[in-house]
């Protein structure tokens, strides 16, 4: 079951990376570097906004799900959220943080995706893994046909239609969640509603640590559109996303083994999972990026236009992260089971620093 489980897992995310890459490849066929720039500082000031959602509906969800009211966990997660968007929206239209024609759709943007990724948690809970997979296609597979739609048949070929193809995946995501969660939680307990207090206690721990890994990760997004360029800033948006590619072998097997870990109590089985994980992660993701290194400056430029001509050497820059990445993202799942958020939070602010 187990092995099932990571084979579906591993396969709906190279099919969600294949469907990130085709749509990273056409917003920078049809938009350029400098519209791809654009591109990226609306999609990282969104998943700003969802960080803070996330402190109390992300991952933490998971873990909470199998010894708590999962009816009272969405509710409690979902009016959070919706707080968490309303003070954006009060601060992002107001103060001109980005452009103001994109403003006022970030924080509307940033709730669907919540929405969304609540729904991941608690089916993830539930170990409905082909529902939690399917939903994880669903999404960026709409986007990316909507997005082509609007560049190829409609000729529109600037950023807000980008905006117009996330509210298209967004919203059938949210009714495909809807469906499946509605079956599972009307059969449950009818008890009357209140805050689960202790997704408060759990989750900010946990996305304290996550969000000095998006700091890790999307900080140098922010720096580098305020003082090298919006077009300088589409290519390296770029190479992130290849990188962020090659994870997905690593992401895979970190899901599998946090789930494991949380299901199997044996004394020793935590260790062990997690060194076999970590020693086949390293493997795989070491020859993806040989591969993606050897491939020549052209391959680049054919695949993306004209203005990614530094694809290579950004690649070439990123390389140790993605190797230190793939260790360790199988020993923040590790943590991440065993519930010491503390840790994760020292480890990750070291890369920050």
């Amino acid at each position: 079951m187990a092995t099932k489980s990571v084979i579906s897992t591993f396969a709906s995310r190279v099919l969600v990376a294949l469907i990130g890459l085709t749509t990273v490849v056409i917003t920078s066929r049809f938009l350029g570097a400098e519209g791809r720039g654009e591109v990226s500082v609306i999609t990282s000031s969104i998943a700003l906004i969802l960080v803070f959602c996330e402190f109390v509906g992300g991952s933490a969800l998971i873990n909470l799900s199998y010894r708590r009211s999962q009816k009272h966990l969405l509710y409690t997660a979902v009016l959070w959220s919706l707080l968490i968007c309303a003070i954006a929206a009060a601060v992002i239209i107001p103060l001109q943080l980005v452009p103001s024609q994109y403003a006022k759709h970030l924080p509307v943007l940033a709730f669907m995706f919540s929405l969304v990724t609540i729904s991941n948690a608690l089916l993830m809970g539930r170990r409905e893994v082909k529902a939690r997979n399917l939903l994880s296609v669903l999404q960026p597979f709409i986007v990316l046909a909507t997005a082509y739609f609007y560049f190829k048949f409609q000729h529109c070929t600037d950023p807000f239609s980008y905006i117009k193809a996330l509210y298209a995946g967004l919203t059938v995501s949210i009714v495909f969640a809807v469906a499946v969660n509605y079956r599972k939680l009307s059969n449950t307990e009818n008890s009357q509603f209140h805050f689960d207090l202790h997704i408060f206690n759990s989750g900010f721990l946990a996305q304290a640590g996550h969000f000095i890994q998006f700091l890790n990760y999307r900080l140098s997004f922010f720096v580098i559109a305020a003082f090298v360029g919006e077009s300088s800033l589409g290519v390296y948006n770029n190479a992130i996303t290849i990188a962020e590619a090659l994870w997905i072998f690593g992401h895979s097997l970190g899901q599998m083994q946090h789930i494991q870990i949380l299901n199997n109590k044996q004394p020793g089985f935590d260790k062990k999972v997690t060194l076999r994980y970590l020693h086949l992660c390293v493997f795989i993701t070491l020859i993806m990026l040989t591969v993606v290194l050897l491939l020549p400056t052209n391959f680049w430029t054919g695949l993306f236009g004209n203005d990614f001509d530094y694809m290579r050497k950004a690649l070439l820059l990123l390389s140790p992260a993605v190797m230190f990445f793939s260790v360790s993202v199988i020993l923040n799942h590790y943590l991440h089971a065993k519930d010491r958020f503390k840790s994760i939070i020292a480890i990750n602010s070291t890369g920050l620093i």
